[in-house]
């Protein structure tokens, strides 16, 4: 599955496990399938404060408790821990995506393809959430998402 093509059962996946984590309170400040093109490779990256907090160890622990406790989820079991990528809410890239997309807390598809965001060429990127909250206000955003 570690193709070019972000297939439907994990485009699912990604979905149903935000929704798994915030239905166990687990802090998410941004949820993305990218393409690591060095990797040739998806990765879901979750931006939490976890690792502000605790240390990306501590988050990757409690999401792989998350992912076991969700087992019986067949779209959640479509994702693995080696499909995870953990990171600050102010990790680079998703300050980047969050130069152009703000969904708050709300769950979205928004796929950027063949982008060039801030002189920075973004190869793939399929966004469930993206939350400017504690972004300075001098950071523009080009889209708000609004709930409907």
């Amino acid at each position: 599955m570690d193709t070019q093509v972000l297939v439907t059962e994990r485009v699912e996946a990604g979905k149903r496990f935000l929704e798994a984590l915030d239905a166990a309170k687990f802090p998410v400040a941004a949820a993305l399938w990218l393409f690591v093109k060095e990797l040739e490779k998806w990765r879901y990256f979750v931006a939490t404060s976890l690792v502000d907090e605790k240390g990306p160890l501590e988050a990757y622990r409690q999401l792989q408790s998350l992912l076991r406790q969700f087992a019986d989820d067949a779209h959640v079991t479509k994702l693995i821990l080696y499909d995870l990528s953990v990171v600050s809410p102010s990790d680079e890239r998703v300050r980047l995506f969050r130069r152009v997309i703000d969904t708050g807390q709300n769950i979205r598809d928004v796929r950027l393809t063949d982008t060039v965001i801030a002189s920075t060429v973004v190869d793939d990127v399929l966004i469930y959430r993206l939350d400017r909250k504690g972004v300075p206000a001098s950071v523009p955003k080009l889209y708000r998402l609004e709930s409907e």
